[in-house]
C-alpha cells in the first residue's frame, strides 16, 4: 500500500544512501561476527556437522533495489564460502540466480506491493535440494 502512495518512490529514492550506508557497515560487521559464530558452533559442538547456507536475493534483477542489495549479499557470501572452514555450504543463492522453473522462490515482489522476502513453497524445496548436495568449500 505505501508504495502505491504519490511521492512513495521520491521517498525511498531519498532514504537509498541512508539504505546503502547502512547495509555496508552491517556486512562488514558480519565479516567479523561470522568467524567467531562458526568458531563458538565448533566449540560448542565439536563433533557437529555444520551446514551453512548463502543468502538468497529476494529481490529481481529489474527492481530497482537490486543494485543496493545484491552486492551486500554478494559480500556477505563470499565471507560464508571462505575456503576450508570446516562446514558444508549450501549455494543457495547460486541455486536460485540459476533456477530456470517457473514458480516463484519468493514473496517479494516490489512492483505487487509484496515486501515479503521468505520463500515460497518452490523456493522452500530448492534450499532444500541444495542442502542435499552442500559441499566443503575448499
Amino acid at each position: 500500500t505505501a508504495l502505491a502512495e504519490p511521492g512513495a518512490q521520491d521517498i525511498i529514492n531519498a532514504a537509498l544512501p541512508q539504505l546503502q550506508t547502512n547495509l555496508a557497515a552491517g556486512a562488514t560487521q558480519f565479516t567479523t561476527d561470522w568467524p567467531q559464530i562458526i568458531a563458538t558452533a565448533k566449540t560448542l559442538a565439536p563433533q557437529a556437522e555444520i551446514y551453512v547456507t548463502t543468502l538468497y536475493d529476494p529481490i529481481s534483477p529489474q527492481d530497482p533495489l537490486y543494485a543496493v542489495f545484491d552486492p551486500v549479499i554478494q559480500a556477505m557470501n563470499a565471507v560464508i564460502m571462505t575456503p576450508s572452514a570446516g562446514y558444508q555450504v549450501a549455494d543457495v543463492y547460486t541455486a536460485f540466480k540459476t533456477y530456470e522453473g517457473t514458480d516463484p522462490l519468493v514473496n517479494f515482489n516490489w512492483y505487487a506491493g509484496s515486501l515479503d522476502p521468505h520463500p515460497t513453497t518452490a523456493g522452500h524445496a530448492l534450499i532444500y535440494q541444495t542442502h542435499l548436495i552442500a559441499q566443503p568449500i575448499e
